[in-house]
């Protein structure tokens, strides 16, 4: 018989998995993870809050661009900018089998907290979970 799983308890245990595989240096498969999760919880973000992490980084990306007195990344561009990395490990957009250097590692970061984002914006508050917490903690150091 199966069971009933609301998206966002989905997208939570994606979230442990992910800081999981990270925490074991399995970069590759915590950015795929991190990053699908993500997705799911930015569109639920987006309508419950009226925004999502991707908002979060279109403002720095702004900020940026301001310093260097230069015209502000469009939200699509920052869209595909940031997730670039991910799609070609998920998708292979390019349909070819290249060897490129990526950081996988600062990429599995981007989305684990992009993830925790949009967690907070949906529940106003971050997980109250153990190994979210300590992920959190260590970030922020």
């Amino acid at each position: 018989m199966g069971k009933f799983v609301s998206k966002i308890d989905i997208a939570l245990v994606q979230l442990r998995t992910a800081i999981q595989l990270y925490n074991k240096g399995n970069f590759i498969c915590s950015l795929t993870l991190a990053g699908a999760a993500e997705e799911v919880l930015g569109q639920i973000a987006k309508k419950h809050a009226g925004q999502n992490a991707l908002i979060d980084q279109k403002v720095w990306a702004d900020q940026v661009a301001d310093s260097f007195k230069k015209a502000r990344p469009s939200l699509s561009k920052v869209s595909v900018f940031r997730n670039k990395v991910k799609n070609e490990v998920k998708h292979n957009n390019s349909g070819y089998d290249s060897v490129e250097e990526y950081d996988f590692k600062f990429e599995a970061e981007e989305f684990i907290l992009a993830l925790i984002r949009n967690y907070e914006l949906i529940n106003g508050h971050m997980p109250n979970d153990r190994i979210v917490k300590a992920f959190w903690k260590w970030m922020s150091m």
